[in-house]
């Protein structure tokens, strides 16, 4: 009987076991359809939507208020808290750190089953292949770029340069960070007045913002361009097949003798050693003994 109660499924396999089926759903989505029921500004949306004036808006079929697929959450602090909990307070949470078993058993497997790849640092040099460095020098040109032509209000500006830079196009990864983290292109400021929304966020303030977009990506591109020539410039295409003999770049840090001598009479390269595997495009395994 109390299996009937909870909705199970009961069936007897072949062997004469019982198996029960039970369909679990969490009571926190149950308790934002009750919130949106409440909820003026939704309900608006969801009124807009019924009309042909809010075509992102859309009722589900368990009665859910949802954005282009995703839950709509009232503006509830205390709702927005339980989600939270929801998602991060799990028993299951763990903090293994640097642990050699997790960083060389758990992670390449996680990544392979992806498709992706991931890349350690050493301790202490968090560099991998310059991707990074890279990406913070761009960003510092662009918000140097902008500090000028927005005067004193460029501060203010900032989260139009995150926009800006989520929303360009990224060669590595063949679209832009946005679409890439929500599966769909982000709708920009320049697209506004395509869907009438002008009249409903002020001429003025859509004609601002779009100026100051189209100012923030070109700095944009002038800055990636910048970043592009100085690494097209110094970029030489080595490439070693096991069995050549190389020469070993150490790495210059403050407080480390090499071979006995400091300063600017240690050796910035050791060797020649001879390869013994290729690793990756530009990871090699020397014979150091």
């Amino acid at each position: 009987m109390s299996l009937r109660v909870s909705k199970a499924v009961v069936t007897v396999e072949d062997s004469g076991s019982l198996l029960a089926q039970f369909q679990v759903r969490s009571s926190l989505v149950a308790e934002i359809v009750r919130r949106q029921s409440k909820d003026s500004n939704l309900q608006k949306k969801l009124g807009k939507s019924k009309k042909g004036l809010e075509v992102e808006f859309a009722l589900r079929t368990d009665g859910a208020i949802v954005k282009q697929e995703r839950l709509c959450v009232p503006n509830i602090s205390e709702l927005k808290n339980a989600i939270q909990q929801e998602a991060h307070n799990s028993a299951y949470v763990m903090h293994p750190d640097r642990n050699p078993r997790f960083t060389s058993k758990f992670w390449p497997s996680l990544q392979k089953a992806m498709g992706t790849r991931l890349k350690f640092s050493i301790s202490f040099h968090p560099q991998t292949d310059g991707q990074f460095e890279r990406t913070i020098q761009i960003l510092e040109d662009m918000l140097r770029a902008c500090v000028l032509p927005l005067k004193g209000s460029w501060g203010t500006h900032l989260p139009l340069v995150e926009f800006a830079y989520n929303n360009s196009y990224q060669s590595s990864i063949g679209m832009a960070p946005y679409e890439a983290l929500y599966g769909r292109p982000c709708r920009t400021p320049v697209c506004w007045n395509e869907v009438g929304e002008r009249k409903l966020v002020g001429p003025k303030w859509v004609q601002i913002t779009i100026k100051n977009i189209k100012l923030i990506r070109e700095n944009l591109r002038i800055a990636q361009d910048r970043q592009k020539s100085y690494a097209d410039k110094r970029r030489r295409n080595l490439e070693f097949q096991v069995g050549d003999q190389v020469f070993l770049k150490l790495s210059l840090w403050r407080g480390v003798i090499h071979f006995e001598r400091k300063g600017k009479l240690s050796p910035r390269y050791i060797g020649p050693y001879q390869i013994t595997e290729r690793l990756g495009l530009e990871a090699y395994r020397l014979e150091l003994l």
